[in-house]
């Protein structure tokens, strides 16, 4: 299950606003399936992106005047994330390497909340 929840900054256009209630929800459907499913040996973790500089990002950021160095600037790394950033970690949770992994949420946002 993926839910993805931004707000472009600017006086034109809001794409959807951010709601902290959907992001403890979705944190707490982790926990709750991690703790239904563990009994199965299935694990479940969710992964919560922050900016990824796909086409798609990129052109909604052009059309709505919003510069990308605005989301570089929201991480502490200074710098956007990619695609492989996120597929990356999917693949480390497909793998035996995360068997005793679950109940998780991993925020891969270049520390953006931490600003």
């Amino acid at each position: 299950m993926t839910i993805s929840i931004g707000l472009i900054p600017n006086n034109k256009t809001v794409m959807l606003m951010q709601d902290s209630e959907i992001s403890w929800g979705v944190i707490g459907l982790t926990q709750g399936l991690a703790r239904e499913w563990g009994r199965y040996s299935i694990n479940v973790n969710a992964i919560a992106p922050g900016f990824v500089a796909t086409d798609q990002a990129i052109r909604t950021c052009k059309q709505s005047n919003t510069p990308l160095d605005y989301h570089k600037n929201q991480s502490v790394l200074g710098k956007l994330g990619e695609v492989s950033d996120v597929a990356n970690l999917v693949l480390f949770l497909a793998s035996e390497n995360s068997k005793f992994i679950t109940g998780q949420a991993f925020l891969v946002n270049g520390g953006s909340l931490i600003i």
